[in-house]
């Protein structure tokens, strides 16, 4: 067996139970949830496969190979929750592109585009998510930023002013 099909098996096996489990009911902080699942399920599940494909007569992969697998699936997963938030909300770049798009070959009006965004729920939804997840909270009608768990948050913002240079939102 290689260390690809491993990785397609396990990944699989990962993405098909996380499917199953969104559709059954959606947890409460969805992204640590995925995070977690996918990487604690990633260890439970990397040796119970082995083992199987062991009992059906596979090759067994190496101790090295399956530190190649689990690097593979801590990968993809870290992947998978930061593009997550794309696929859970109402996207405004993806939202405008779709816009766009259904105005045809004609196009749409910078008027029709300003109309369109003034529909759109985009930072209620946002702010909403940011508080579901904890990486927000309010305290006395004030939103404020979590302290300990979004220090992440804090080195992308750090990284896009100082490496990128971009100190503008949105880029």
């Amino acid at each position: 067996m290689s260390v690809f099909t491993a990785v397609v098996l396990l990944l699989g096996t990962l993405f098909g139970v996380h499917l199953i489990w969104w559709r059954i009911a959606l947890p409460r902080r969805q992204r640590a949830v995925l995070l977690g699942f996918f990487l604690i399920g990633g260890l439970v599940l990397a040796p119970l496969v082995g083992l199987l494909l062991g009992r059906l007569g596979v090759e067994p992969l190496s101790v090295v190979q399956w530190l190649n697998v689990g690097l593979a699936v801590v990968a993809f997963a870290l992947a998978y929750v930061v593009t997550y938030s794309a696929l859970e909300a109402d996207s405004p770049t993806l939202s405008l592109v779709r816009h766009i798009a259904s105005a045809g070959s004609c196009g749409a009006s910078e008027e029709n585009l300003f109309e369109f965004m003034a529909s759109r729920p985009f930072v209620g939804a946002r702010l909403s998510a940011l508080l579901e997840e904890g990486m927000v909270h309010e305290q006395d009608g004030r939103l404020r930023l979590a302290e300990h768990p979004y220090t992440l948050f804090k080195i992308v913002l750090l990284h896009r002013e100082k490496v990128l240079g971009l100190t503008r939102h949105g880029g």
